[in-house]
């Protein structure tokens, strides 16, 4: 026979398998929103992964729901929406007060995933809502732009600078996200594209501001597409 399960497991496995319809249900027969898996993982958690607009109303509009939830990595909703790149996901909860610095095991902050993920929307939404586009992870220095720049996503890296990202900032193996884009394989368009960018990018800098760093020479590659508009 199957083990009893309590409205609050009831509800985990709801948002587990993304249904808002049941969440609703169970949270007018009183399900409590903020039990945990073992690993930490919130119903909350589940509705940012999927970016489930009624289910974050459901669970959002809860007086007792915690908004900043922690996972055994230290992950948050606002982070599970901004590497997923749910943007709306991410209004609903900064407009709750989630935190929008808050960082990971290795203070990656949500900007930072979005990055990585290359989830330029994400990013458009972070940097809208106060992001700061400079912070730099405990774990090799990165700032968002690095991390973008690792991937190759050229959206992403374009909306960070639009944002305000400094490209002239150096990771703590001294390299720069233009540096970085240089190193990597220029066969692929994208790859050309973002590094091209980044060096106009970090000539205009330049230019308007001076720079404490000797700029890396720029690539020969030539745009293979306009860069995307904001």
């Amino acid at each position: 026979m199957e083990p009893f399960k309590t409205l609050e497991l009831l509800l985990l496995e709801a948002a587990q398998k993304n249904d808002s319809r049941e969440v609703r249900v169970l949270l007018g027969l009183g399900a409590h929103p903020n039990l945990t898996e073992a690993d930490g993982t919130a119903a909350l958690h589940y509705a940012a992964k999927f970016g489930n607009a009624d289910m974050l109303d459901a669970l959002l509009e809860h007086p007792r729901i915690i908004i900043d939830p922690r996972d055994d990595a230290r992950t948050t909703p606002l982070m599970e929406a901004a590497r997923m790149g749910h943007g709306s996901a991410i209004d609903k909860l900064f407009a709750r007060g989630a935190e929008i610095e808050a960082g990971d095991k290795s203070f990656r902050t949500p900007l930072m995933l979005a990055a990585f993920a290359g989830k330029a929307d994400a990013v458009r939404a972070l940097l809208k809502h106060g992001a700061a586009p400079n912070a730099r992870s405990i774990d090799g220095g990165y700032t968002a732009l690095h991390y973008a720049v690792v991937r190759s996503h050229y959206a992403a890296v374009v909306a960070l600078v639009q944002g305000g990202a400094d490209g002239t900032i150096a990771n703590d193996a001294k390299l720069t996200p233009l540096e970085l884009a240089q190193r990597r394989n220029q066969s692929d368009a994208e790859t050309q594209n973002m590094t091209q960018f980044l060096s106009a990018a970090g000539v205009q800098k330049f230019l308007k501001e001076g720079s404490h760093r000797k700029l890396a020479a720029p690539q020969t590659a030539h745009f293979k597409k306009k860069p995307p508009q904001p």
